[in-house]
C-alpha cells in the first residue's frame, strides 16, 4: 500500500506580481507553509498533487514562469544539513481522521 501523503518543496519564479501573488495564496489554501519568499514546504496528498498542478496551469504563463515540486525528506535533515531552520521549522504531518 502507498503511502498516503508526500513530503513537498513547491519553488516557483514567476514574472507576474499578480499571478506570484495568486500562486502564493493557492499554496497556503492547500495547507503548504511558505520557507522561503518561492518556496513552500508541507504534506500534499494525491488529490493536492492535483490540485497544485491545476494551479500551476491556471496561474502561471509557460514562456516566462518556472515552477516545479520536489520530494523531500526535510523533517528528517533539517537540523544537519539546513542554516538558519531547525526541526521546529519542519514539524510533524498532523493526520487528520474521518469518523
Amino acid at each position: 500500500m502507498g503511502k498516503l501523503h508526500r513530503e513537498i518543496l513547491v519553488c516557483y519564479d514567476v514574472e507576474c506580481d499578480k499571478r506570484r501573488s495568486k500562486l502564493f495564496e493557492a499554496l497556503k489554501d492547500i495547507g503548504l507553509r511558505p520557507i522561503q519568499k518561492s518556496v513552500f514546504w508541507g504534506d500534499a496528498t494525491r488529490a493536492e498533487m492535483k490540485a497544485i498542478q491545476r494551479e500551476f496551469k491556471r496561474l502561471l504563463d509557460p514562456h516566462m514562469d518556472r515552477a516545479v515540486v520536489v520530494d523531500v525528506h526535510l523533517r528528517d535533515s533539517a537540523a544537519r544539513d539546513a542554516f538558519g531552520y531547525s526541526g521546529a521549522d519542519f514539524p510533524p504531518m498532523v493526520d487528520h481522521h474521518v469518523l
